[in-house]
């Protein structure tokens, strides 16, 4: 998994600066103006301007609304920018490598997706943010066998229990950064409707529906279909979409059997 290949990682580095690199992208020739910035300002992270390597071969550079003068603290930087531009893209950031020593935040190692809920926290305790409009990373989204590309029960269920560890996380610095809860409340919302609908369940078996529910946790499960999260995660989410597959995997085997037993009557009359 990428989360113990990136503790491993850190556990290692001996150099001032650490930023990942996914295996299918590549580092673009705007990293040693944003390494200047990192080092000038004396920053814990520099949030790197990016391109997309689009489907089509186009690279498409991302715009984003931030002021490359200022320094920010983390609870000013996620309140006011964190967004799905400047989110949970753990390689568009270069961090100091002592920062993140002082932060002591691992990787979650036994799910995908690990970045997302790491970045949101390790960022929220960071307290010198810059942002450098040097082009630094080249994201290439064209890989289907991506983790982002690829859909099976595993990371389905990955998805669902990220969303809960950001839920948590959110109640944690619910008083001390409430803009910032609202962000992270709303990417929960993007994160079950966009991942845990009807049209992507019905991709899977019954047997593999349970399988994803299990997957979840039990923990998971109680806490998001519950009295406190039950307006992020009502209880039909997961017992509509798993009666209609139900309903489906057994009328269609048995229709079809009406089918058969219909013609032989047929020719027997």
């Amino acid at each position: 998994r990428q989360g113990a290949a990136r503790n491993r990682g850190l556990s290692v580095a001996q150099g001032e600066y650490v930023m990942f690199v996914d295996a299918d992208d590549y580092v673009n020739v705007g990293l040693k103006d944003a390494l200047n910035r990192i080092e000038q300002s004396n920053a814990d992270v520099v949030f790197c301007k990016y391109s997309i390597m689009t489907f089509a071969q186009k690279e498409v550079e991302n715009s984003i609304p931030i002021s490359e003068k200022q320094v920010y603290t983390g609870s000013d930087f996620c309140s006011n920018y964190y967004d799905t531009s400047v989110g949970n893209y753990v390689w568009a950031y270069i961090w100091r490598r002592k920062s993140l020593i002082s932060i002591n935040r691992i990787f979650i190692e036994d799910r995908r997706y690990e970045d997302a809920d790491w970045i949101q926290e390790v960022l929220f305790a960071c307290k010198r943010i810059v942002f450098s409009k040097a082009n630094v990373y080249i994201y290439h989204c064209v890989n289907n066998n991506s983790t982002t590309h690829t859909i099976s029960t595993d990371t389905l269920a990955d998805w669902v229990h990220m969303a809960y560890r950001q839920w948590m996380f959110a109640e944690e610095i619910k008083n001390d950064a409430p803009l910032y809860y609202d962000k992270l409340i709303c990417s929960c919302r993007h994160i079950v409707n966009g991942h845990f609908s009807f049209r992507r369940l019905s991709r899977f078996t019954p047997r593999q529906v349970r399988d994803i529910f299990s997957r979840v946790g039990k923990p998971a499960m109680n806490y998001l279909s519950g009295k406190e999260g039950w307006q992020f995660f009502p209880k039909l989410c997961f017992h509509i979409p798993r009666l209609v597959i139900c309903i489906i995997a057994i009328a269609y085997p048995l229709a079809t059997l009406g089918r058969r037993l219909t013609n032989i009557y047929r020719k027997i009359r």
